[in-house]
């Protein structure tokens, strides 16, 4: 123990009596160890280490960069080599790596550093190819070819240089051709490729296997391919691959020899894809990708034995099995595909287990073999209960029974303890909307779409639901995403029309519509049609619904029976739309929303007693509607009885058997007649009771708002109220207006925005544009606030807020 001590006292010694110089040369040997084991975070700490030692060395900084740049950190590598050059101001590699860093983001500061080091050293080469790259990012080509051959000059033996000016003429060749309107004067430019592949095949002699020839290559197989020599090309491409110098250039080099196969030559994608297979044979796309060409040129069993020859390659791999057997299931195999999949999991040597297990209980399900998926997942529960396929596959028998709390708290719960695979948190999403709970399942597919953007049913998801949040320019930017990876689908372009009425465009959005309706009158978008053309031109509305055949479903009967109830009462029609919903609830078809036409269509007969017991059964649905609370106030106020109704309400009250719902309205009365705190107290109640009452939601909210109290919970719930109604105008206003009494005016103004927007014909829209006035106005846009104003008195003289929309107006006008 004593020599043990004694030995550690000694290294302490040692160490502490190392200078900094040499515990910074020590650290980089550990560091350049690392490196060379393919260990990029260890040799990392090494070198944080010596800067430690030395915080002032200007090559640490270099090594530490370069280092940065090798993982992918490209804002930690600009910070140390711009660090390496403040260090070192003498140091003009360090000031040319900041400017290539800069290239993409900031070309006019990286030409200003690469010029004050052609002001110190004209002569140095790297310089002048390094103006070359900033030059073709400026879309100088000029400049980058004087550039480009001065470089040259400098260093003739240099092969960066002749691939450099290789890239300038490719460069001038594409912007003629971009300037040419004739293939006669396109084919003049060939020229410019001739002197490209001229610089290229210089830069090969002179690389001679070295670094940089695998890229070089590249450039000529692609100037090769334009000028339509495809042997050569392909010759190129294959020199390219030998000469990559590690498995990242080959990878490199092989998804661009694909890009130029899927383009020009089917023998040099197949090549590529063999030799993917051959460098990575664990790596299953390209297998499966081969073996599906192969069937496609040959037959089905030709492109099995490819994936005959995956296994043999890979024995033991579960997910080559499922591969398999997805091939199997793709070609009409199902059957086969089930069982090749059990001997899979009866093998004792193949793993993982759990995927193949989820592949057969799917495939189980879309057989109908419920019972036999179910077996599946007993055994995953039992054998591998932590599982993410274990849970998926729960999840997916819970959705198919019904139970979508089940399903999210099992996905939820896999998602946190393994982080969140994507499969799950695609199934997660989609649980989301089928529960109705659009703002967690557009928050789930933002954040799968930021690690898969080209999943192009997740995009389709998240259109559709920005649509229904009443978001309809995301939902365009979402679907313009989505139509650059594949042709929008007739339901995917029946939202873009819906987008396209809500941003106020109706024209675009019926183009939509009648183009699919040339090609079938499906119910789909003869409803859509209807719900989006009934005011512009009801009689074509009422001749597609009639024209739709009598086997619809009980839930689109009864969505065209009161589409159609719509158009009789736009046309005043009042007794056809009365017997059109009376025989749609005898049938027992009807719903909330007929309950409320019929209340409407009372109410426009005079039968006022028999359109207020109605009003009042939609509210005992347990659904607050908006409108039917609207109309149930303005009955009792245009009657006179708002208060022998505050007076009714209050003793059911007290009784105890007002329901939350009632309290919203009573709550409403007491708003019209000017009692705002007995109204705040009536709607806490009622959320209090029930918690999901958007409409509770939206007013106290606004009444907090309006009163400037509890501004941080007035905007929770008014950010609920908006997420759970986005097409409802008044929740827009209402957040546009917690905004406002926050100091918050632009989104203020975009949500008053959207408020007017998304206000239908009947809407009284006064009190939005006084708001979006006064947003305006605090934002200093006095011109635009000054007609909000001017628009708010013109579409309502006498509403509520008019006496402060004429005082800001005069405000406005004296300070101009």
């Amino acid at each position: 123990m004593r020599r043990s001590a004694l030995a550690l006292a000694a290294l302490l010694v040692i160490g502490g009596c190392q200078s900094p110089e040499e515990r910074v040369a020590e650290h980089r040997a550990r560091a350049d160890e690392y490196i060379l084991e393919g260990k990029a975070n260890e040799a990392l700490l090494e070198l944080r280490s010596a800067l430690k030692a030395d915080a002032t060395n200007a090559e640490t900084c270099r090594r530490i960069a370069r280092l940065y740049e090798a993982l992918g950190d490209k804002q930690q590598a600009y910070f140390f080599f711009l660090e390496a050059s403040r260090l070192a101001p003498d140091d003009l590699v360090s000031k040319l790596e900041v400017a290539r860093l800069l290239l993409g983001d900031d070309p006019d500061e990286a030409a200003r550093l690469t010029e004050e080091v052609l002001e110190r050293a004209p002569d140095n080469a790297a310089a002048w190819l390094r103006l070359t790259e900033v030059r073709l990012v400026q879309a100088d080509a000029d400049a980058a070819l004087a550039a480009a051959l001065t470089a040259v000059e400098l260093s003739p033996d240099d092969p960066n240089t002749y691939h450099q000016v290789g890239r300038v003429h490719e460069a001038r060749y594409r912007r003629a051709r971009l300037l040419s309107e004739t293939r006669e004067e396109r084919r003049s430019h060939d020229a410019l490729l001739e002197e490209a592949l001229a610089a290229f095949d210089q830069a090969a002699v002179l690389y001679a296997r070295g670094p940089g020839g695998a890229e070089n290559q590249l450039e000529r197989a692609r100037v090769l391919s334009l000028l339509g020599r495809e042997e050569e090309a392909e010759a190129a491409f294959e020199t390219a691959l030998a000469e990559a110098a590690n498995p990242q250039q080959q990878g490199r080099v092989l998804r661009r020899a694909l890009e130029f196969g899927g383009q020009s030559s089917p023998k040099v994608y197949n090549w590529a894809l063999e030799e993917q297979m051959r460098l990575q044979p664990r790596s299953i796309a390209p297998w499966l990708e081969y073996a599906q060409r192969t069937a496609d040129a040959s037959d089905f069993e030709a492109g099995l034995a490819v994936l005959d020859r995956m296994i043999e390659a890979n024995p033991t791999s579960g997910s080559a099995r499922v591969a398999y057997a997805e091939f199997l299931a793709r070609h009409d195999q199902r059957e086969r595909a089930i069982a090749y999949l059990a001997e899979a999991e009866a093998d004792p040597a193949v793993e993982p287990k759990p995927p193949i297990g989820l592949t057969r209980a799917s495939m189980l399900l879309r057989q109908q073999d419920i019972a036999g998926a179910r077996a599946v997942a007993q055994r995953l529960e039992a054998d591998a209960p932590d599982a993410p396929e274990t849970a998926l596959l729960n999840a997916q028998l819970a959705l198919l029974e019904g139970r979508v709390d089940a399903a999210i708290e099992t996905l939820t719960a896999s998602v946190e303890s393994t982080g969140g695979r994507l499969p799950t948190r695609r199934l997660l999403a989609q649980s989301y909307h089928a529960a109705g709970d659009r703002a967690r399942a557009a928050a789930e597919l933002n954040e799968i779409l930021a690690i898969a953007p080209r999943d192009a049913d997740m995009l389709s998801l998240l259109g559709q639901i920005q649509v229904e949040q009443g978001l309809p320019r995301e939902a365009l930017r979402t679907f313009l995403r989505l139509d650059r990876l594949r042709a929008l689908t007739p339901a995917e372009q029946l939202w873009v029309a819906r987008s396209y009425y809500g941003i106020g465009r109706p024209a675009r959005g019926r183009a939509i519509l009648m183009r699919q309706l040339a090609v079938q009158a499906s119910p789909k978008v003869v409803m859509a049609y209807a719900e989006n053309e009934l005011d512009r031109d009801p009689e074509r509305v009422r001749e597609l619904l009639e024209s739709l055949p009598d086997t619809l479903g009980p839930r689109q009967h009864a969505k065209a029976v009161e589409l159609l109830t719509a158009v009789d009462i736009k046309q005043q029609d009042y007794a056809a739309a009365l017997q059109r919903i009376n025989e749609l609830f005898d049938a027992g078809q009807g719903t909330p929303a007929t309950l409320l036409l019929r209340a409407k269509v009372l109410l426009a007969m005079g039968q006022t007693a028999a359109g207020e017991r109605d009003l009042l059964a939609v509210l005992g649905r347990g659904d607050v509607d908006t409108e039917a609370v609207d109309l149930l106030v303005r009955l009792y106020g245009s009657q006179g009885r708002a208060k022998e109704a505050i007076a009714s309400f209050e003793e059911a009250s007290e009784a105890g058997v007002l329901s939350p719902e009632t309290r919203v309205v009573l709550a409403r009365l007491y708003m019209s007649e000017g009692e705002m705190d007995r109204a705040i107290e009536l709607l806490d109640e009622a959320l209090e009771a029930r918690d999901d009452l958007p409409y509770a939601k939206n007013d106290l909210a606004y009444l907090l708002a309006d009163e400037g109290q509890e501004l941080d919970r007035a905007l929770e719930l008014a950010q609920a109220a908006r997420a759970a109604l986005p097409s409802d105008p008044n929740a827009a206003d209402t957040l546009g207006w917690v905004y406002l009494r926050r100091g918050l005016s632009d989104p203020a103004i975009e949500q008053f925005r959207a408020a007017i927007q998304s206000a239908g014909p009947q809407t009284n829209t006064a009190i939005f544009h006084h708001h979006l006035g006064l947003a305006l106005r605090d934002s200093g846009n006095l011109e635009e606030a000054r007609r909000e104003f001017e628009i708010a008195l013109e579409t309502d003289p006498e509403f509520a807020k008019k006496e402060e929309a004429l005082a800001a107006l005069e405000a406005i006008q004296q300070s101009g």
